[in-house]
């Protein structure tokens, strides 16, 4: 054997993730699918920088580490209130460090609209259809096997939201190393419509890691806005795996807002399957000190007739890193398909690093497609140009960069959500 074929493509990890599953109780079927996931992971094991599709990405530290499944704490509502929607929200649901919180969740009657937690239903026989992702991978194998709870919403047929559903996931560490497992399921009924807001807040800079997986499934006619944002502690890493489902005439927007942790990666995965279908996907990450983010992307366009749009732009100070890995494909049967990707990267330091690396594949030939990527630096000719209005430097400096980045902000329909954003924003905005 070569010396290339015996190189290592996984990383040994400290840690016996499989010590860390907990299924007392649960049904048989949810316990064998934990069993066979972990197998399956313990096979594959967390990847390397050797893989081609994490180059990127190293997660040598998460390797070395010794990780502690997270511990349930009790926060009081003065803990989450800056973060609540409150009454703003149809439903609000509470998990800390992986688990619900039913004193902190709020939760009402909806006609047609079903919200459980994972833990709540895995004692069930059928709970086992839950836990499939649609979407393959080691990080969803671990997550299966090790998920502590979560949220699953179902809408009905033509079942509707006036407000914004809420999942809010606090992570608080100890003293040792924690991690936690998260699962979402988004299921929309046929012409049911709603707008889900996914939260991930960190209330520490303990050491800390968080992987998430959020799958959609969009019936014929739905609509559907989801949001996932973090602003996780400056010790947490965190792997997130979004992926979607659409069907005929069914429209998805999917944002990814990124401000915190220390590490992240968002593998964001969207496949068309019915005519007819719209996506848009947005992104905002705002990065300084170290902070290293990943947003690797597919659209996958499988049928005739559908569109898509992405988006996503990067602000980067200090030492940051920022990487957008996107790639289009368009399946041989999906003619007329409409679709446009773009990257834009702001740099506010000379040590921040940009990659951007925009892609795609189409086996179509009656197709209208196109990508575009910047990376560059505020443009000096319209800070001088505000400077000669009577604006000073530094706020001329805030002032583009947060209109570059209020193109995303202002996009997002959940009111509290885009409010809070506008108030971290200008919050940033005064470092100069």
């Amino acid at each position: 054997m070569s010396r290339v074929a015996k190189r290592e493509r996984k990383l040994p990890s400290t840690t016996d993730f499989r010590e860390l599953i907990r299924g007392d109780g649960e049904s048989l079927p949810v316990r064998r699918l934990r069993d066979e996931a972990m197998r399956r992971f313990e096979t594959a094991g967390l990847p390397s920088v050797e893989v081609e599709e994490w180059r990127y990405t190293n997660l040598a530290t998460i390797a070395r580490t010794v990780w502690e499944r997270a511990e349930p704490v009790t926060l009081d509502r003065a803990a989450i209130e800056r973060y609540s929607f409150g009454d703003r929200a149809s439903a609000e649901i509470v998990f800390v460090n992986g688990c619900v919180d039913t004193n902190l969740s709020l939760l009402h009657e909806q006609e047609g609209i079903r919200i459980r937690s994972f833990a709540a239903i895995a004692r069930s026989e059928d709970a086992a259809e839950h836990f499939a992702a649609g979407v393959e991978g080691p990080l969803v194998d671990l997550n299966a096997a090790l998920v502590s709870d979560g949220a699953i919403i179902e809408l009905g047929a033509r079942a509707r939201t006036e407000k914004p559903i809420h999942i809010l996931y606090f992570y608080k560490g100890s003293d040792r190393p924690r991690t936690a497992n998260v699962r979402t399921r988004i299921v929309l009924g046929e012409a049911a419509s709603a707008t889900i807001v996914e939260s991930h807040i960190g209330l520490d800079d303990s050491v800390y890691f968080v992987n998430s997986v959020t799958t959609i499934e969009s019936a014929r006619g739905s609509r559907v806005d989801h949001t996932f944002s973090q602003e996780l502690g400056l010790g947490t890493s965190l792997l997130a795996t979004i992926a979607g489902v659409q069907q005929q005439d069914s429209s998805l927007r999917s944002s990814v807002i990124s401000l915190g942790s220390s590490v992240a990666r968002n593998e964001v995965t969207m496949r068309l399957e019915g005519e007819g279908s719209e996506l848009t996907m947005d992104g905002l990450y705002l990065l300084r000190g170290t902070q290293h983010v990943d947003n690797h992307t597919v659209i996958d366009h499988a049928s005739p007739r559908a569109t898509s749009t992405e988006l996503y732009k990067g602000i980067l100070d200090d030492k940051s890193n920022g990487i957008f890995d996107g790639k289009i494909i368009v399946r041989k049967d999906a003619q007329q398909t409409s679709s446009r990707q773009t990257n834009n990267n702001l740099l506010l330091s000379n040590d921040a690093v940009a990659d951007s690396k925009p892609q795609l594949e189409i086996h179509a030939d009656d197709v209208k497609c196109n990508h575009g990527s910047t990376i560059g630096q505020l443009d000096a000719d319209t800070v001088f140009y505000l400077q000669s209005r009577g604006i000073g430097k530094d706020d001329a400096r805030r002032l583009l960069t947060y209109a570059f980045a209020s193109e995303i902000v202002e996009r997002l329909t959940a009111a509290p959500l885009r409010e809070r954003l506008q108030a971290v924003l200008l919050q940033r905005m005064e470092r100069p």
